[in-house]
């Protein structure tokens, strides 16, 4: 899979993970409820989100990944977002951002957990 194909599959799969929130009483997901414009924008920034979280992975491996994800889930937490046109800020920065780290291509820091996972290939090969 590229990148692109990969961040969209796992966006995908993290939005159908992240439903049963929107029933769960006191998540951020069930004040937005699932039939309205934020649980809309909600669901659809997940999506961005995955590019964002594979660009880390590809950078800095799970730890970076983790960090990005956590970082996220932190903002919303402290920064109240109850505005459907807010949500829709932060689902085009994420776009822009996610899209734009992809488009940087598929160059590796030497030290990141892929070239490490490729460097290993080539000698369980090799």
């Amino acid at each position: 899979m590229t990148r692109l194909q990969a961040g969209l599959l796992l966006g995908v799969v993290w939005a159908v993970w992240h439903l049963p929130l929107f029933f769960i009483p006191g998540t951020v997901q069930a004040a937005f409820g699932l039939i309205s414009w934020s649980g809309l924008l909600f669901t659809l920034s997940v999506i961005p989100m995955a590019l964002l979280t594979g660009y880390a992975y590809e950078r800095g491996g799970v730890p970076a990944s983790v960090a990005v994800h956590f970082g996220v889930n932190t903002t919303i937490a402290l920064v109240t977002i109850d505005s459907p046109v807010t949500q829709a800020l932060v689902l085009a920065v994420q776009a822009v951002i996610g899209f734009g780290l992809l488009g940087r291509g598929s160059r590796v820091a030497a030290g990141s957990a892929a070239a490490r996972d490729d460097q290993l290939h080539v000698h369980r090969v090799g």
